[in-house]
């Protein structure tokens, strides 16, 4: 099992990430999607070879920032849930091309987030966005830069 590279537990009602996941060093994909999870442990960060990160439609409310670990995140998913702020390390997944934060309870989102090079998906649709507001949003990136340099 500890070879395992792909593991769904997509739709199982899984209320909690088992533990023993953190064991699966050589997986590059979990798919947590569509369960009853409402934490996400720090040790998930153990999981460093990981390429995809599926957490989407749980009952999550916040993220650990323990994505600095996982330098190999490609794609990312935590939509449809209820986290209302964003880890900052995710700003740091230079690698990153998909990140998928829609439907959840964010109302702020730094810059950074929009300036991640390699990131050709960013969906935060269905969030009460504040900053920058969402019309601003649905303007495209350049306006969103255009609205971080004003506010310096």
């Amino acid at each position: 099992m500890r070879q395992l590279r792909r593991l769904s537990l997509a739709g199982n009602e899984i209320e909690e990430i088992p533990p023993e996941i953190e064991n699966l060093t050589e997986l590059i994909e979990l798919d947590l999607g569509n369960n009853l999870i409402t934490g996400v442990p720090a040790s998930l960060q153990k999981l460093s070879k990981l390429k995809t990160l599926r957490l989407s439609s749980n009952r999550i409310e916040a993220l650990p920032e323990v994505f600095a670990n996982m330098k190999q995140l490609e794609v990312l998913d935590f939509s449809g849930n209820m986290i209302t702020k964003a880890p900052l390390s995710i700003i740091g997944l230079t690698g990153l091309k998909e990140l998928y934060m829609r439907d959840n309870r964010i109302e702020k989102l730094g810059r950074g987030f929009f300036e991640m090079d390699k990131c050709d998906i960013l969906a935060v649709g269905g969030n009460p966005l504040e900053s920058p507001p969402v019309d601003i949003v649905n303007m495209g990136i350049d306006a969103v830069r255009e609205y971080f340099d004003f506010q310096r």
